[in-house]
């Protein structure tokens, strides 16, 4: 009646591994760490390195627990005024301009975003790197005629008994280096990438009438900057339609709201040790601590009434309050627009400090949340997954990883997966290095690619010691 199962090596070895690795718990995530040893962060470089790689970032949220010193610091945060970012519709051969490739994208930051829908349009961005990507469906990509690389997400299935991604492509991915020596006017690559995109502007005009795009944009002239002000050209850019973006910041005092206790909180920001008897966590405690904290901080941001003092749950209900928490105040301030990395390093590098000059039971979460239709998420490069091993790995710099290690512990946290021998990437891996393709469709517990970071003082008692964890969202399907 049903044909046989095929005996394929490729399926079985795709079946092996389904049932050997098992994930963790955190969907769309992966966990990081850096270590703080006698005062020296030796992960505070890396740690701005991988917030800087997440350009697009639409909302930031801080969750404070309340008392005098954390009321001054809500004062003094950066106001919204500082955050200089702009809504236009230009042509994409502005990025062929000599002048403004070298007044803007060959010196300092530029980040720009395309308003689309990653699923059916086309999509372009500047990621902060002088890189431009184009997330182009498949019609446009032939038409255009520059090399790029096919989706390995947007693949569909093959017509295989088993639902393999190894079918044709519906997506395609193109990214022209701005920064390269040889993109400059005169030269073949430059000639040869100027003439295919202004006939690709020239076909969209005649298309719809209208061959501009409308993007929303932040140029950081320096490293400590929020924005600068963008002198535009009045050529490819609709001088009208030039605005600037609001940037809303709110701040909200939660008067009855459940706080981890001191000891909860002093106890997830030691990690966690695999020797039984340790002053520490073992994996897999402190993996469902880590958990719970983060659920904790994620209702708080959506104004759940389960973290309220007055709310009871009933029979039936499974977020009942555990014994972790006691009454207290929090405060609660939110960024919202189109926001730049730098924010967010500047945010922590503020509550940091003021953790570790005032009492050590305090904590901050920080929570940044990116674009649905953003092209891309992040580098996977020298980053940790979370897994029972010693705390040398599980620092954010892991130079000494090969780029396709990217091996998880099941949830036990006594048994990692055998390391590759072979340098070349899993089947069935998603390289979200050349692009982080999204669906709306998908049901995910995040909607985009962002952040989150637990903060803690570096010190405890006589012992400077301390660990500051950061979770990046992945936002598409889980590697399971």
């Amino acid at each position: 009646m049903f044909a046989s199962k095929s005996s394929h090596k490729r399926k079985r070895s795709a079946a092996r591994r389904n049932t050997t690795q098992k994930g963790l718990k955190v969907s769309h995530s992966i966990i990081s760490s850096c270590k703080v040893e006698n005062g020296i962060d030796s992960g505070s470089g890396k740690l701005e390195e991988v917030i800087d790689s997440h350009v697009f970032n639409h909302q930031t949220n801080i969750i404070l627990p309340f008392t005098q010193n954390t009321d001054h610091l809500s004062n003094n945060l950066p106001s919204s005024q500082r955050v200089i970012s702009y809504s236009a519709r230009i042509n994409i051969q502005l990025f062929l301009d000599p002048l403004f490739l070298i007044s803007y994208i060959k010196r300092g930051t530029l980040s720009l975003l395309s308003v689309g829908n990653l699923d059916s349009e086309d999509v372009i961005c500047i990621n902060g790197k002088g890189q431009l990507v184009l997330s182009l469906c498949k019609e446009t990509y032939y038409e255009l005629g520059i090399q790029g690389q096919a989706l390995k997400a947007s693949k569909g299935t093959s017509g295989r008994a088993a639902d393999r991604r190894s079918g044709t492509a519906e997506r395609f991915v193109v990214i022209v280096d701005l920064l390269a020596t040889s993109f400059e006017p005169g030269k073949d690559g430059y000639e040869s990438i100027a003439f295919r995109l202004s006939a690709w502007d020239s076909k969209r005009a005649g298309k719809s009438q209208n061959g501009s795009w409308n993007v929303v944009m932040n140029w950081c002239s320096a490293k400590d900057s929020f924005g600068d002000k963008i002198e535009f050209p009045k050529k490819n850019v609709i001088a009208d339609s030039i605005k600037r973006v609001p940037i809303e910041l709110s701040r909200e005092l939660v008067t009855d709201s459940w706080l981890p206790t001191q000891e909860s909180a002093n106890d997830l920001a030691k990690g966690w040790s695999e020797n039984i008897g340790h002053d520490r966590m073992q994996w897999i405690v402190w993996h469902d601590a880590l958990v719970e904290r983060l659920a904790w901080a994620s209702m708080n941001i959506l104004d759940c009434d389960c973290t309220r003092t007055f709310w009871r749950s009933d029979d039936l209900h499974l977020n009942s309050r555990k014994q972790s928490f006691e009454p207290g105040k929090l405060i609660k301030i939110t960024y919202t627009g189109f926001l730049p990395s730098s924010l967010g390093n500047c945010l922590i590098a503020q509550i940091q400090h003021l953790l570790d000059e005032t009492t050590p039971n305090l904590f901050a979460i920080v929570q940044s949340v990116g674009f649905a239709d953003a092209p891309i998420c992040w580098s996977l490069r020298n980053k940790t997954i979370l897994s029972y091993e010693t705390e040398k790995t599980t620092k954010l710099d892991r130079s000494s990883s090969s780029e396709t290690d990217f091996d998880e512990a099941d949830q036990t946290g006594r048994k990692a997966r055998r390391k590759r021998n072979k340098n070349r990437k899993k089947r069935g891996f998603v390289d979200r290095n050349q692009h982080g393709h999204q669906t709306r469709n998908e049901s995910s517990i995040c909607t985009a690619s962002g952040w989150q970071t637990i903060l803690s003082p570096t010190k405890y008692g006589d012992e400077k010691t301390g660990n500051c964890f950061i979770i990046e969202n992945i936002g598409d399907s889980q590697r399971s």
